[in-house]
């Protein structure tokens, strides 16, 4: 089953090098910065917006070149939505977002969390450094433990 990678949009925009231009140009190429690694990868990928203080009244989806673009409702937050996504169906989630609530959610429940200057370093095509493996680890004593190392699978096809 190839990751379902699901992403704080507004989070990362705030957090990465898109913070400078207005909100709308940002949501516009980061947008569009996901089409391009979505045909790259070959993974399915859902941008939640927060529309806590918009217009609508309920949630609303829309589809963009490929990419799920989810606005929160007026009562809930873009929290709320990926909390709901993460306690529904945590298999090949991933979940980038630097917020400690949805990273502490994600341990629990045995999904795959980065997060967004790791993935924008991704959505740029560079290295990430510091990634466990190499020669160094060798052998059942220097391991991770068995759930991390089943959370981690997923993100090895995200990179």
């Amino acid at each position: 089953m190839p990751p379902h990678l699901v992403i704080d949009a507004y989070n990362y925009i705030m957090r990465t090098s898109l913070a400078g231009a207005d909100l709308e140009t940002s949501r516009d190429m980061f947008l569009d910065q996901l089409v391009e690694y979505r045909v790259q990868k070959a993974i399915r990928i859902t941008a939640v917006f927060d529309a806590a203080r918009g217009i609508h009244l309920a949630r609303s989806r829309t589809n963009y070149k490929g990419i799920e673009v989810i606005y929160s409702g007026r009562n809930e937050s873009a929290d709320d939505v990926i909390l709901e996504m993460i306690r529904s169906m945590p298999a090949g989630l991933v979940v980038v977002s630097s917020d400690r609530a949805l990273i502490d959610e994600a341990k629990r429940r045995g999904v795959s969390f980065m997060v967004p200057t790791r993935l924008e370093t991704a959505l740029h095509g560079e290295d990430v450094e510091g990634e466990p493996g190499g020669t160094e680890r060798k052998g059942p004593s220097r391991r991770l433990p068995k759930k991390v190392r089943r959370s981690m699978r997923p993100l090895r096809k995200v990179r």
